[in-house]
């Protein structure tokens, strides 16, 4: 995505699709102007990756969007946006991968950070490269690396700030880490600048502001929001280098990842960020939430816990390596001393460990078992790349997603070793396969007809394909309950901030909703005796924020009604920018009472509506009448328990 920010005559956002490009522009006097396909870049590829790889310019009076052409290409196209065409550049340096990014300096320049995709440390590039591009010499010159030890930039951001005492380039650089780095255009180097709170995820991204801030999105699957003041004082620039700091936007983050079970029941395991030491440690806790115990505590990262079938062992991964500690956090050992490991599972008889990784010599992500003494480690696929890798309950087969071309399908692979099975063949993605206890059926989520993400079962030697779920929401990370009779599953819709816990029986029947949808969640987990689940919810509204474990039954004896999010949907308005009024209609097939606010870009309410309608009449007017100025404004529709937000323009 790209700004076209000339001022005051036309606002255009371009985005990237898979074939083609498109965007949406807003005229001061064109409020309706729909989306509008634009030329296609010439090779018509469809592997264009997303991120902050795609930078607006202006020279000459002319606009251009610049954008390298990803993956592993050195090609560089120029977008003329008056005449709507493609012409290319001279060649990027080096090949430009996931997490690279652009930014421009206001005038001849533009500057970029190559990247190398997640954990990729290649034998020819440092993952480090920063350069800068001379619009009107078309040309390429490599400047001071960017200063991050001996890691590659996987998650780029920049952030171009001019200044009296010479300007300035702030990066986003290394995803799991807290890195903030300020380039200086005048001598060509690098320092580093305050830590942001948090470490920053894959999506981060930064933008310098007029009031002298630079606002940045941390990225990952959570909605932190901080401000970064490069001057400690108001005014305080003159070239002046002062303290700087980060404001959060909420404050004392829990941040908590990967929840499981000990095999008794009476522990629930996760990975949480400790505040003390900036990593992510194992912790432990009671179901209901009593005796929570620090199990690990050094300089390491530990994600990923899965406690062994005899309990003696957690399998976690210790700074992107596959490793074991025992249950007491003593006894760390590294069995695969490679980085990138993730997606480790034990098979059941607590022998083996069967896990994805990045090999750097074909840069696929492939699958891998390992004894838990390290003595045998084995590559169960092809060049390929794959996910959640699962043992059958009899240890003779681990399930698992592979690419195929352009779609994710289920594949099966003795754990013997042996020719893999291709249990699916559409071509649509399949994603998260399940084993079943009885090892005779697979569950699996399926993007299908519906345009959403369904839940899906088959035996466990493919064929016919019966699904589970079909409406018009997405379901994810199915799982079986011990006795195999039921499975529990994530349910979000795309109208909504919010998703659901879920149950259902594997032969049919009724949905059961387990929470309300007021708030994220992710990774349900049985209990090994099948009456309890806990899963990973955000938190939203609270003094806390971030992310934390709960833990509720799974047949609750008393059922709360949870269904009403179901009534409403599909906010929209028409038209959107609009000049005297716009219709803003939503679902409410049960025609119950519902509450739409609007609130002006500084937060406060301007105007409410109450109805048991499809649609209001705004005429851009407050709660007393009064003519509102143009900008922005935000709605938010409110029924039952589901809140849907939506932005609208006014002219």
């Amino acid at each position: 995505m790209a700004w076209d920010t000339v001022l005051n005559r036309v606002h255009f956002i371009y985005v990237k699709l898979d074939d083609g490009w498109s965007h949406v522009a807003y005229k001061r006097n064109e409020p309706n102007n729909p989306w509008i396909t634009l030329a296609p870049p010439p090779d018509r590829r469809k592997d264009y990756l997303s991120g902050n790889d795609m930078v607006w310019a202006r020279y000459n009076d002319t606009s251009y969007l610049f954008v390298p052409r990803k993956p592993n290409s050195e090609i560089f196209y120029r977008y003329n946006v008056t005449n709507n065409t493609w012409t290319v550049q001279a060649n990027l340096p080096r090949l430009f991968k996931r997490g690279s990014a652009v930014c421009w300096d206001g005038g001849a320049y533009i500057y970029a950070l190559a990247g190398q995709g997640y954990g990729q440390y290649p034998l020819v590039w440092s993952g480090r490269e920063f350069y800068r591009y001379s619009i009107p010499g078309n040309c390429w010159t490599r400047l001071a690396d960017v200063n991050i030890g001996n890691k590659a930039v996987n998650c780029g951001s920049l952030a171009y700030r001019k200044r009296a005492g010479g300007d300035e380039i702030y990066a986003f650089t290394k995803k799991d880490e807290n890195w903030f780095r300020r380039y200086n255009v005048n001598t060509n180097s690098w320092d580093s600048k305050a830590n942001t709170p948090n470490d920053i995820e894959n999506g981060s991204a930064l933008i310098y502001m007029p009031n002298e801030k630079i606002y940045a999105f941390r990225g990952g699957n959570n909605n932190t929001f901080w401000r970064y003041n490069p001057d400690a004082e108001d005014g305080g620039d003159g070239g002046k280098d002062l303290v700087a700091t980060f404001d959060e936007s909420e404050s004392n983050i829990e941040d908590v990842q990967d929840p499981g079970w000990s095999n008794d029941g009476q522990w629930v395991v996760y990975s949480k960020l400790d505040t003390i030491t900036g990593t992510y440690q194992i912790f432990k806790r009671r179901p209901d939430g009593s005796e929570e115990t620090q199990i690990t505590s050094d300089e390491s990262n530990y994600t990923a816990p899965k406690w062994a079938p005899d309990s003696n062992l957690i399998a976690c991964i210790i700074d992107d390596k596959l490793g074991l500690i025992k249950a007491d956090g003593s006894g760390k050992q590294i069995l695969d001393n490679e980085p990138l490991c993730f997606q480790p599972s034990w098979s059941y008889d607590g022998k083996w460990i069967t896990y994805i990784k990045w090999t750097f010599d074909d840069q696929y992500h492939k699958l891998y078992k390992i004894r838990r003494d390290a003595s045998q480690k084995v590559c169960l696929s092809d060049a390929s790349t794959n996910f959640y890798p699962q043992f059958s309950s009899d240890n003779s087969f681990i399930v698992y997603q592979k690419d195929v071309g352009f779609w994710s399908q289920i594949f099966s692979v003795p754990a013997s070793g042996g020719p893999e099975l291709r249990l699916t063949t559409e071509e649509v993605d399949y994603a998260q396969p399940q084993w079943s206890p009885s090892a005779d059926t697979i569950v699996f989520v399926k993007l299908d007809t519906t345009g959403f993400y369904q839940i899906y079962k088959m035996t466990a030697s493919g064929g016919e394909e019966i699904p589970l779920t079909d409406d018009s929401f997405d379901h994810l990370q199915p799982r079986f309950s011990p006795s195999g009779e039921n499975i529990v599953y994530v349910k979000s819709h795309p109208d909504s901030a919010g998703s659901q816990i879920c149950r259902k029986l594997v032969s049919g029947g009724e949905e059961l909703v387990l929470t309300d949808y007021s708030t994220l969640k992710e990774d349900p987990e049985w209990s090994p005796a099948g009456d309890l689940i806990v899963f990973v919810e955000y938190s939203t509204g609270s003094e806390k924020g971030g992310k934390r474990i709960s833990v509720i039954p799974a047949f609750p004896t008393a059922t709360k009604e949870y269904t009403d999010f179901c009534h409403i949907g599909n906010l929209t308005c028409s038209p959107n920018l609009f000049n005297t009024k716009t219709v803003i209609r939503f679902a409410n097939p049960q025609k119950r009472t519902v509450t739409l606010n609007i609130y002006n870009s500084c937060g406060t309410r301007v105007k409410t509506f109450t109805t048991k309608a499809e649609q209001v009449i705004w005429d851009g007017k407050d709660n007393v009448g009064k003519r509102l100025s143009d900008g922005i404004y935000f709605l938010r529709l409110e029924g039952g328990r589901a809140t849907i937000e939506k932005l609208i323009l006014a002219h």
